[in-house]
């Protein structure tokens, strides 16, 4: 699962109250040629970037759709979660 990208579909969303979802198959994470700069005195076992590269199919016909990597988490998640942590965390207050 943590490789397979999510997507989001606004007609899946509309019609049937689906959000993010992991989706695609063969699956496959390359290394590539694009090599980044290591500052000198820097520990990096690995310079070079990688691919993601898969497969998917969209089910509706002029369905807008929202692709990305890892679960969206807004500022505003992090404010309420950080609101609620006192009465679910009391100890740490």
């Amino acid at each position: 699962e943590g490789q397979r990208p999510l997507i989001f579909s606004e007609k899946e969303f509309t019609s049937r109250g689906v959000g993010w979802i992991r989706t695609g198959h063969d699956i496959v994470y390359l290394r590539n040629s694009y090599t980044r700069r290591v500052r000198r005195g820097a520990h990096n076992d690995c310079p070079t970037y990688f691919t993601l590269h898969y497969a998917m199919e969209f089910k509706h016909l002029l369905d807008r759709v929202y692709l990305t990597y890892s679960y969206p988490y807004t500022y505003t998640d992090l404010q309420n979660y950080l609101r609620a942590l006192p009465e679910t965390h009391p100890h740490l207050s």
